[in-house]
């Protein structure tokens, strides 16, 4: 019996030991779980960190994306006005020579109306006059 004692003792007490190691592994792996979970927690504060500072950076970028695109719209609409201005000189004086072009053609319809009514005159009214009949005849 003192034998079987013994034995029982010795189990229990490696059944001691192993609880023990195995309530130490445990509580070595819950200390590491709790030392990651707070290197985590940094971590996600630097991202949460690192996010709002892009965040503002893109809020700036955005702001002098708008300035130089505002400031390239004022000088295509000083071009486009410019333009527009330039355009309507060409059609002024494009309109104006076409006004000058059809007035010497009409004085130059008037002329030759003249010409020929003048002819037609000075030759009728002189009948003996023959040098200048040929050139009638021409008209």
């Amino acid at each position: 019996m003192q034998i079987e004692m013994n034995r029982l003792r010795e189990e229990a007490e490696a059944s001691k030991f192993e609880m023990t190691n195995r309530v130490l592994q445990l509580e070595i792996t819950a200390a590491e779980a709790d030392e990651e979970k707070r290197r985590l927690v940094r971590v996600a504060a630097g991202a949460t960190e690192k996010l709002a500072e892009v965040e503002r950076s893109r809020r700036e970028i955005s702001s002098d994306e708008f300035d130089r695109l505002k400031a390239n719209n004022a000088s295509l609409a000083a071009a486009h006005q410019k333009q527009v201005c330039s355009s309507s000189t060409v059609v002024v004086v494009v309109m104006v020579v076409v006004v000058v072009v059809v007035v010497v053609l009409v004085v130059v319809v008037v002329v030759v109306v003249v010409v020929v009514v003048v002819r037609r005159s000075f030759l009728s009214s002189s009948p003996n006059s023959t040098s200048l009949r040929p050139l009638a005849s021409n008209c």
